[in-house]
């Protein structure tokens, strides 16, 4: 499935590089996130990034974070991957409400590089 989602990040650039994950937040991370809210896309940084994710295996988690990060959360699935043999491609994270309290969205995390396509810069 392709999914067309938004990520913020204070610098301007055309593939994602694991050697940058986690600049823009400050959070050591093996993963990048996306959203489906540009206004949450906005507090990681002033320039947004519209690409589309090819997730077609995804883990779902429906309501909200229950209690974990979103980095937790793809942590776990990839630890499951590992050792349960699943074969997960990512993470969707449904009606997750940012930080400030003031944007619902929806969280992508694809664990493949490869399923990253970045369409343009907002």
């Amino acid at each position: 499935m392709i999914i067309t989602a938004y990520h913020g990040t204070e610098k301007i650039f055309d593939i994602f590089d694991y050697r940058f994950v986690g600049t823009a937040s400050g959070v050591k991370s093996s993963y990048f996130f996306f959203t489906s809210e540009i206004e949450n896309a906005l507090t990681f940084g002033d320039i947004v990034l519209k690409c589309n994710l090819i997730i077609d295996r995804p883990y779902i988690v429906k309501d909200g974070l229950q209690g974990k990060s979103p980095r937790m959360w793809a942590d776990e699935i990839s630890i499951m991957n590992f050792e349960n043999d699943t074969d997960y491609d990512g993470v969707i994270l449904l009606n997750v409400i940012d930080s400030y309290g003031f944007v619902t969205s929806d969280i992508y995390v694809p664990f493949d590089l490869d399923n990253i396509e970045i369409c343009g810069i907002l």
